[in-house]
C-alpha cells in the first residue's frame, strides 16, 4: 500500500513532536526526585532483608535515570552511621519498596561503626563500603574500599600507621602488607577470641607492635603463633626474632609475662636500670648471652 505524501507529512510531523516533547522532558523533569514519605517502607525493607533496624533520618531520592536507583542520606544502624546509601531496585517497585528485591550491591559511603568483635556479618547481598572508619578496640580502622557477602570480606583497611590487604572467608582470615612482608593468618571463633600465625620482617618493631621500649632499631624477621582472647589478652608463643626465642603473654589486666633468649645476642640493656613504663606490671625471665651492655 502507498502512503500518500500529506500522510507522511503528518506522520513525519507527529514523529518531531515526539522527540521534541521527549527532550523537553530530560531538560525539565528532574533526573532525582525526593520521596521522604517512604522511610517506614525501605526501613521495613532493609530489616527483611539484612536483619538490620535502620532509621532514615535524611533525604531519600529516588533517580529517574537508568536502572531505579535509591539514594538515602543519614541512616542510623545499631552500630553506627551512614552518610549515604545506594542500592537498585527494579522500577515496578519503585512505589512498593517493602517488597522490592534488591537489583544489585547496595554501596555504602561515608559508614562510621563501632563493633565489639570480628564475628563475620552474614549478608546475602554484597555491601560494598567506601571511605568508611570502623571502631574497634578503642582504634580506628579506615575501610578504602571493602566488599562483605555470605560471610566473606574482601577490602583495603588503614590505620594512622600502615594498610592492610584483608580477607575473612567466614571464620578463617588472612591480614597482609606487602611493604613489611607481614602476614596475619588465623582462625576465629564463636566466643570472638582467635588462634593463629604472624610474620613479619620491619626496621620498626616499635611501631608496628605500638611498644615504647626498649627500643628496637635493627631490622627484625620475626614469626610466632598467637592466641587472641577478642579483647586485650594476647599469648605469643614459639617466637623467633632473629636470633631470639621466647613467649610473651599479655594480660587483659596488663600484666606481662615475657621469657626470652639468645645465645648470640648484641644490645644495650642500660634502660633497665632506669625508672620507665617497661617493668610495670612485667615478669621479666631473660636468658642471654652475648654482647650485652648495662651502663
Amino acid at each position: 500500500m502507498t502512503i500518500k505524501p500529506r500522510y507522511k507529512r503528518r506522520i513525519g510531523w507527529t514523529l518531531v513532536g515526539l522527540a521534541c516533547a521527549a527532550a523537553v522532558a530530560v531538560v525539565f523533569v528532574p533526573p532525582v526526585i525526593t520521596l521522604n514519605y517512604m522511610k517506614p517502607q525501605l526501613a521495613v525493607a532493609v530489616k527483611s532483608q539484612t536483619g538490620i533496624t535502620a532509621e532514615f533520618n535524611g533525604d531519600v531520592n529516588f533517580s529517574l535515570l537508568g536502572r531505579a536507583t535509591i539514594i538515602a542520606h543519614d541512616v542510623t544502624i545499631p552500630f553506627g552511621t551512614i552518610h549515604s546509601a545506594m542500592f537498585r531496585i527494579p522500577w515496578f517497585s519503585v512505589f512498593n519498596p517493602e517488597n522490592a528485591k534488591l537489583d544489585g550491591p547496595v554501596s555504602i559511603y561515608g559508614g562510621k561503626f563501632k563493633i565489639e568483635n570480628l564475628n563475620a556479618f552474614d549478608f546475602n547481598t554484597k555491601i560494598t563500603l567506601y571511605n568508611s572508619r570502623v571502631e574497634f578496640l578503642s582504634h580506628d580502622y579506615d575501610i578504602v574500599r571493602g566488599e562483605l557477602k555470605n560471610g566473606q570480606f574482601n577490602g583495603i583497611v588503614r590505620t594512622p600507621q600502615h594498610k592492610y590487604d584483608v580477607t575473612f572467608q567466614n571464620d578463617e582470615f588472612i591480614i597482609r602488607n606487602q611493604n613489611n612482608k607481614l602476614e596475619i593468618v588465623g582462625q576465629l571463633f564463636a566466643d570472638g577470641s582467635a588462634n593463629g600465625q604472624i610474620s613479619i620482617q620491619t626496621n620498626d618493631m616499635n611501631k608496628w607492635f605500638e611498644f615504647p621500649e626498649p627500643k628496637i632499631r635493627d631490622t627484625v624477621k620475626l614469626s610466632m603463633d598467637f592466641a587472641w582472647d577478642g579483647g586485650t589478652g594476647f599469648d605469643f608463643t614459639n617466637i623467633v626474632a632473629n636470633n631470639v626465642t621466647g613467649h610473651i603473654k599479655l594480660y587483659p589486666d596488663g600484666h606481662r609475662d615475657i621469657q626470652l633468649a639468645s645465645d648470640d645476642i648484641d644490645y644495650d640493656f642500660s634502660f633497665l636500670a632506669q625508672p620507665g613504663k617497661f617493668l610495670r606490671n612485667t615478669k621479666l625471665d631473660i636468658d642471654f648471652y652475648g654482647n650485652l651492655k648495662f651502663e
